[in-house]
């Protein structure tokens, strides 16, 4: 029993305060059970959006609140289901570790431009070869298209975090970018007085629908037109044109006269986009989205409303190098300062 435990703890006595070190010592493990959530767990493996990660022996894994997984790492993983392999001259289902937005080069699918073999950490992984991955890294797993020369050439990808320690419960995923992943967002940051609460028209999409736009991760570090190739068709649209209207919509609809309950899914979800989209920005991408067509267009409004919503210095002010700030001293469009941040223009 407990009690009977609890009695051959050596407490050191101040006065009569030890009579309540017992229920303090319980209360305190009952207190880091519920930061770490209760979704954190021993396994060998842990499966989302159609790809599987298989560990060598238990690791604790958890999910970030918009359900993506983590695992306390380091973790060494002996299979990535669907396998990444080389067949008829294309290699398909790579993944890569925190992928850079400097480099357009990509380890997912030969059949996109830029293919990189040492890029693609998934090839051939199994338990004769396994995959080591340090603590502070995204694994970035994808899932090809079957036939090459398609847009997009990427059907889908999930995300695997692997940290150094269990993050609280409800806690944020940092971007899949860099090798910084601190964990510096929670769900209870976020501040639902800047929410409005306008009456939707009729006809438009329901909550649900609009879920589903921001459900799966937005893979977007590859900069340029030619990004549209990489962005996993079950995740995002290809196109900016159709990726603003679905970042439009699902800002208008946080907007909407529905409960915060009803809410927190949307909003959990595209405040998560906004701090990807702000990850690529500080891991050096701040001309992957140079005006091309429709092609760069949407990406800097989650990140305004992710600062304003988790009051995030930081994300604020990403006003403060874009827009009007092209005409800063003797530049110009086509001579943009340098650490000018791109939204389009």
């Amino acid at each position: 029993m407990l009690t009977k435990k609890t009695k051959n703890v050596r407490y050191i006595s101040h006065g009569n305060a030890n009579m309540h070190r017992p229920k303090l010592t319980i209360f305190c493990l009952l207190l880091v059970v519920a930061m770490l959530g209760q979704s954190a767990h021993a396994a060998t493996q842990v499966s989302q959006f159609g790809i599987t990660w298989t560990f060598d022996s238990d690791y604790t894994v958890g999910q970030f609140a918009n359900g993506d997984y983590w695992v306390v790492g380091p973790v060494t993983i002996i299979g990535i289901d669907p396998l990444s392999t080389e067949a008829d001259g294309r290699t398909k289902n790579g993944s890569m570790i925190n992928p850079d937005p400097e480099n357009n080069s990509n380890g997912y699918d030969s059949a996109l431009g830029g293919y990189d073999s040492s890029l693609n950490v998934a090839l051939d992984v199994d338990a004769g070869d396994p995959l080591f991955v340090p603590v502070n890294s995204s694994l970035v797993s994808t899932i090809s298209v079957s036939s090459a020369s398609q847009i997009p050439q990427i059907k889908g990808a999930s995300i695997l975090t692997v940290l150094s320690s269990a993050p609280a419960a409800n806690s944020f995923r940092p971007p899949y970018c860099g090798t910084d992943k601190s964990i510096e967002f929670n769900r209870s940051d976020l501040n639902y007085n800047l929410l409005g609460t306008l009456t939707p028209t009729a006809g438009g999409p329901t909550l649900a629908t609009v879920e589903g736009y921001f459900e799966r991760p937005w893979i977007d570090h590859k900069g340029k037109w030619s990004g549209r190739y990489q962005h996993p068709e079950d995740n995002m649209p290809d196109y900016g044109r159709e990726m603003s209207a679905e970042i439009g919509v699902g800002a208008l609809m946080l907007h909407c006269n529905y409960t915060n309950a009803q809410k927190e899914t949307l909003f959990i979800r595209f405040v998560q986009l906004g701090i990807d989209l702000f990850g690529i920005i500080e891991d050096g991408g701040i001309t992957n989205w140079t005006g091309e067509g429709g092609h760069a267009s949407g990406r800097k409004w989650p990140i305004l409303f992710a600062g304003l919503v988790l009051n995030d210095t930081d994300m604020k002010a990403i006003g403060d190098k874009s827009g009007d700030y092209l005409y800063d001293g003797d530049h110009e469009a086509g001579n943009s300062p340098s650490d000018y941040i791109h939204f389009g223009e």
